[in-house]
């Protein structure tokens, strides 16, 4: 199967290769749920300062729509989506991994800053990579996707931007 950055239907077809993809995508949205439980774990030690509005507000949305994707939109453009937010994640959780072996790495911002940064580059890219879509009128991916991804992307940039600004400008011209 080659995929197209442009237009990657969904081939719904009973075969190896697209029960694979569906596992895939069932994999992700087991790590969403893994994700959430990271918010859960923040509540539940009352460590509401690292459960912000964004925080859990992301961890939900995600559930959702990874779960809207497994259930209906399981491969095609789909799987672009799960790629990028699973590198992101990656690198995240490897900072989150280095501070617990070296304390002092959450002393030095500009590590979280540029994940920040990476994470704001992934809302870009998926509001343009989903919102050209409601634009091709010749691809077959469903539309559904687009109007759930792309106001989500909206609402995480607007997020993450706001965390940016309160995390590490702000307090710069303090």
């Amino acid at each position: 199967m080659k995929l197209n950055w442009v237009c990657a239907p969904i081939d719904y077809s009973d075969t190896p290769h697209n029960m694979f993809v569906l596992k895939l995508c069932y994999i992700y949205f087991l790590m969403k749920v893994t994700d959430l439980l990271d918010t859960v774990f923040f509540l539940l030690r009352k460590k509401e300062n690292q459960a912000s509005f964004l925080h859990v507000y992301h961890h939900f949305g995600m559930i959702l729509l990874s779960w809207t994707g497994v259930r209906f939109l399981g491969g095609g453009h789909s799987i672009f989506l799960g790629v990028i937010n699973s590198f992101v994640h990656t690198i995240m959780y490897f900072y989150y991994l280095l501070t617990v072996w070296q304390p002092e790495y959450k002393k030095s911002i500009w590590w979280k800053k540029h994940i920040t940064h990476l994470q704001l580059l992934q809302f870009i890219f998926l509001f343009f990579m989903y919102g050209q879509l409601l634009m091709n009128a010749d691809c077959t991916y469903p539309k559904i996707g687009s109007y759930f991804v792309v106001p989500q992307s909206i609402a995480m940039i607007f997020l993450f931007s706001d965390f940016y600004w309160k995390a590490y400008i702000k307090p710069n011209r303090k």
